[in-house]
């Protein structure tokens, strides 16, 4: 079953913008996304639904995915006023992305930890990769650590 919900963004760059996100499962089937000054500033945006982590990537950021894809999976690290996407590849720099808080639509509350479904989306709700994601709640960021 579909299921649709408005996310409202409140930060410094979007006071009162929403983003609407239509979903089929874990997919995205369809948003406003890319047409939001949150996209169009080049801000990502983190959004949770049936235990998946799906990023949606602003077109400044398409260049990244080649970074992301190095990662053998992604930690999503989180506190009160941040998350963090760590890509791991087993390496002294992994990718990451940060943002705070107000760049997710929703805390992740899972029980579940480990073997997460992550995906990375494209303007026209392309997706451009998955992998396994792990979740983590933090005191402090950035937690470069890995798992």
């Amino acid at each position: 079953m579909d299921k649709a919900y408005e996310v409202p963004i409140r930060s410094q760059f979007l006071p009162h913008e929403l983003i609407v996100i239509l979903n089929e499962g874990q997919d995205i089937r369809e948003t406003n996304f890319w047409e939001t000054r949150m996209a169009k500033n080049g801000h990502f945006f983190v959004s949770i639904q049936s235990d998946a982590i799906r990023l949606l990537l602003p077109e400044t950021m398409v260049e990244c995915i080649g970074e992301m894809k190095t990662g053998s999976h992604v930690i999503l690290s989180y506190n009160d006023s941040d998350y963090e996407l760590l890509f791991e590849d087993q390496t002294n720099h992994p990718f990451l992305l940060r943002s705070p808080i107000l760049g997710i639509d929703s805390k992740p509350l899972w029980q579940r930890r480990e073997g997460l479904e992550f995906s990375a989306w494209t303007s026209g709700c392309v997706k451009v990769l998955e992998m396994e994601a792990r979740v983590r709640e933090v005191e402090y960021l950035p937690c470069l650590h890995g798992w």
